[in-house]
């Protein structure tokens, strides 16, 4: 059977010798993942600030101690060229991948993603033509509200990052499914772009908008402290109470709905992730 994203797949995925030009911004561990799979196929520049981190990796010496990770760079890592320089990395780019993590601020209680947004600021900057992804698990409502102050009509695609500590390039590499947080033939293209770079073919993804994709991630968290089970009505009163589509929420989550249990059966996870509450009041609007 064909898929039945075949008509939306443009000619540079059809080809695999049509190589797109990327960036990661920040060489974290989930940065440093998400570049190392994208260079299977892909010509990747990785930023960060940090010398002695870019020296290494350019050098072949993985920080993160996870097992195999050695051997990947070393045989499936061509593309991979690491650099302190953002604008380098990012002028060129076909599509840029910004991590840089947030920060939980105790005094607000809550998170500051002032880092966060510096940074997607000064890459659409350097690139306004560039299709941004959002690979840092923001806060639930982050991106539309950020949307909603800059007035940007292309906002960053939220791409979820359910990686478990410890085990992030694993969970990288090896998803259960792709959750692309935009509704859009650009998101599409996203998702195909990724799939072609994983070691399983033929994973399956899912587009939600974007607040659900970022929603998702904290029933994730939840779910992973509860051994596999949500309460079904606690994930509909959240979906209702903050006007979210449930049913992607719930198509994301890959849930089994029992009603008869009065609970969502999960019995396929995806890894854990965490997502707080966050201020904005750093954001500001667009002139």
């Amino acid at each position: 059977m064909n898929d039945p994203t075949d008509s939306l797949i443009p000619d540079w995925l059809r080809h695999p010798s049509a190589r797109k030009r990327i960036a990661v911004v920040h060489a974290g561990p989930i940065g440093l993942a998400t570049a190392m799979l994208l260079a299977r196929r892909h010509d990747v520049r990785l930023q960060d600030a940090r010398t002695h981190w870019v020296e290494q990796i350019n050098a072949g010496h993985l920080p993160p101690d996870e097992p195999g990770l050695q051997e990947r760079l070393s045989h499936h890592c061509d593309g991979l060229q690491a650099t302190t320089d953002l604008e380098l990395a990012v002028d060129e780019a076909d599509y840029v991948f910004v991590t840089t993590p947030t920060r939980f601020d105790k005094a607000y209680g809550s998170v500051d993603t002032s880092a966060l947004d510096t940074m997607l600021q000064e890459v659409r900057l350097i690139n306004p033509g560039a299709t941004l992804v959002l690979a840092s698990n923001p806060p639930v409502g982050y991106n539309q509200y950020r949307t909603r102050l800059t007035g940007e009509t292309s906002p960053p695609i939220v791409l979820p990052t359910p990686l478990r500590p410890g085990h992030v390039f694993q969970d990288r590499w090896h998803p259960q499914r792709l959750v692309i947080g935009e509704c859009s033939q650009r998101a599409v293209y996203l998702a195909l772009l990724l799939r072609d770079c994983l070691l399983r073919p033929g994973v399956p993804y899912v587009l939600t908008h974007a607040t659900e994709a970022e929603a998702v991630f904290l029933f994730e968290q939840k779910r992973e402290l509860l051994g596999g089970t949500l309460s079904q009505a606690e994930v509909a009163s959240y979906a209702n109470r903050h006007g979210l589509d449930l049913g992607q929420i719930l198509e994301a989550l890959a849930m089994d709905v029992q009603p008869e249990l009065g609970h969502v059966h999960t019995p396929d996870r995806m890894p854990w992730a965490q997502t707080v509450p966050y201020r904005p009041d750093h954001l500001t609007p667009s002139t």
